[in-house]
């Protein structure tokens, strides 16, 4: 027998709905503004999709009730957690107009929990044709009387959010997504929130985007990981029954990652004459490549990924990225040495003849950091800060043995954001 299917009904009388916080950040100061409550209804049916909820509520003239009841929840989740910042609560403006609308609930209930007023914003979206600009007025009057701060949500998705923006005055506006999504690509978007921007500031109003994350979840591949003890055999099994992997994670019991294992480089010796037999049984981390960067990062704050080759990436947004950087050098020339025979550090490398039969010297291997600091006013795409990037890299290699360079040019757009290349170079 197939399970019932939820309705309003049900969702309303039993309280089915859960609340997911999305943190907004400050890129610029490197803090959380707040978060987003969104609202769900019951896992595996189709009401857990907020729009269908929603619809489902206003067809049936439940909207008012389902509104209160996720907001209760959004406020008594947001509590529970004693997270920072503000708390964003969505409104549609037609509950404002339902004859079952109570004034001053939310306020009852931050008073039984104990948050100001002063630290919720009251999203109204603008989804709706030929809104009461009268009522709408009337009604941020008084939430902003009670303490609240207000937000338009998703400017520029409706029908009439310059206007609405005008009437209203927010204190936020969130831009819609639809002109952020291939942003770096399209000229026309890139000046529409441009200009949004610059009215923002010339009114006080602070904007809010969402940047990246359908682009970075595109990217996002889960992979296996195994622990340090795990058999080199069953790494070995794990890459021939997975023809795309190419990485896979080091991690101990907590899940922290000690290591990381490439196909190329494993393979190498796998496959090689006896490397089975020799290696097989041997737990992996004896073929594991150490996290040289990572245990000098902060996993709250900071960012590492890998490019490609001997190239890595970091973002840094700590203000003690100078000190991170250099702990990276160091740590690179006390580890370096142990791949060298005494004769070849005291010479500062090693003698040996190159691909072309020639005898050539080739200096110990070294670390190249190359600092970024972009300008967000100056950058407009990502491509700005990877040029930037690009040639702080570039910069670093050109000095002798492990170097840090810090390029001073800032014109390239991630709001103070540190980014730093490192190339470990073979010679």
């Amino acid at each position: 027998m197939l399970p019932d299917i939820p309705t309003i009904d049900d969702v309303l009388r039993r309280e089915q709905v859960e609340t997911v916080l999305q943190p907004l950040v400050d890129l610029r100061a490197g803090r959380i503004l707040g978060y987003e409550a969104l609202s769900r209804g019951p896992a595996d049916s189709p009401l857990h999709n907020p729009l269908v909820l929603f619809d489902a509520a206003t067809e049936q003239g439940r909207l008012v009730e389902l509104e209160a009841l996720c907001r209760r929840r959004a406020i008594e989740a947001f509590t529970a957690q004693d997270l920072p910042g503000k708390l964003f609560v969505n409104v549609t403006p037609d509950t404002l107009l339902q004859e079952d609308f109570r004034p001053g609930m939310t306020r009852e209930i931050l008073r039984r929990v104990g948050l100001p007023a002063e630290r919720v914003v009251v999203e109204l979206t603008e989804h709706f044709p030929n809104p009461d600009y009268e009522v709408l007025r009337r009604a941020t009057s008084h939430y902003r009387a009670m303490g609240f701060s207000i937000a338009i949500d998703d400017l520029g998705a409706g029908y009439a959010g310059l206007r609405l923006w005008s009437e209203l005055r927010p204190d936020y506006v969130k831009i819609d997504k639809h002109f952020i999504r291939g942003i770096e690509q399209d000229l026309v978007k890139r000046e529409f929130v441009r200009s949004i921007q610059e009215i923002a500031t010339g009114l006080g109003c602070v904007s809010i985007r969402f940047r990246l994350s359908d682009a970075v979840t595109s990217l996002l591949r889960e992979a296996p990981a195994v622990g340090p003890e795990t058999r080199v055999e069953a790494v070995g099994e794990m890459f021939r029954n997975a023809g795309g992997l190419d990485t896979i994670p080091v991690v101990d019991e907590a899940g922290a990652p000690t290591g990381v294992i490439r196909r190329s480089r494993f393979m190498d010796v796998f496959l090689s004459p006896y490397g089975r037999d020799l290696h097989g049984r041997k737990p992996v981390r004896s073929l594991a490549e150490p996290a040289l960067l990572v245990e000098h990062m902060d996993d709250r704050l900071d960012f590492v990924g890998h490019i490609g080759g001997d190239d890595f990436i970091i973002v840094l947004r700590g203000t003690d990225w100078e000190g991170r950087c250099n702990a990276v050098l160091d740590a690179f020339a006390g580890e370096v040495g142990q791949l060298y025979s005494e004769e070849d550090r005291q010479q500062g490398g090693i003698r040996c003849e190159d691909r072309a039969g020639n005898e050539t010297f080739f200096p110990l291997l070294s670390l190249s950091i190359g600092v970024a600091h972009p300008d967000p006013e100056r950058c407009h795409s990502h491509h700005d800060v990877a040029a930037l990037a690009s040639e702080a890299k570039h910069q670093a290699k050109l000095q002798p043995g492990n170097s840090l360079y810090r390029d001073r040019r800032r014109g390239g757009a991630e709001p103070e954001r540190l980014l730093a290349e490192r190339s470990a170079d073979s010679a």
